[in-house]
């Protein structure tokens, strides 16, 4: 079921999926969420948000901007929401040029992004993550 995000409350529940699926290989860190909604005061206005859950509980949420870029997070137990999430974005954004951001190894979304008509960016900006193990 998918939901309209409507304040604090839900922030709190996507971060909820966000540290339950937490690896170093994930694109978001419980902090981004916080830290993209409200680093700038009034900012949050281009953004349409979402979250799904199934049985109780957060699976998924995309965070789309007006301008036609959105994040997603899924479950990897429920990655067949990828679709309904693209749908929803592409809906709610009117847009005529899309993006999203992946992770290198994300094949399901690269797949689900390629059979929908989003092609790959080789140029331009691009994120990298840097870990180091503590005990180092």
């Amino acid at each position: 079921m998918r939901h309209e995000f409507s304040g604090s409350d839900d922030l709190r529940r996507m971060q909820g999926l966000v540290q339950r699926i937490w690896t170093p290989a994930q694109r978001f860190h419980i902090g981004d969420l916080a830290w993209g909604r409200y680093s700038v005061p009034g900012a949050e206005d281009p953004f349409r948000t979402s979250w799904w859950e199934r049985e109780g509980e957060v699976v998924g949420w995309a965070w789309g901007e007006t301008s036609g870029s959105v994040d997603l997070c899924v479950h990897p137990d429920h990655l067949d929401l990828l679709e309904e999430m693209l749908d929803w974005f592409e809906a709610a954004v009117g847009a005529t040029s899309l993006s999203c951001m992946t992770m290198e190894h994300d094949t399901q979304t690269h797949e689900t992004l390629t059979r929908r008509g989003y092609s790959a960016e080789t140029e331009g900006p691009f994120f990298t993550r840097h870990s180091r193990d503590l005990v180092d």
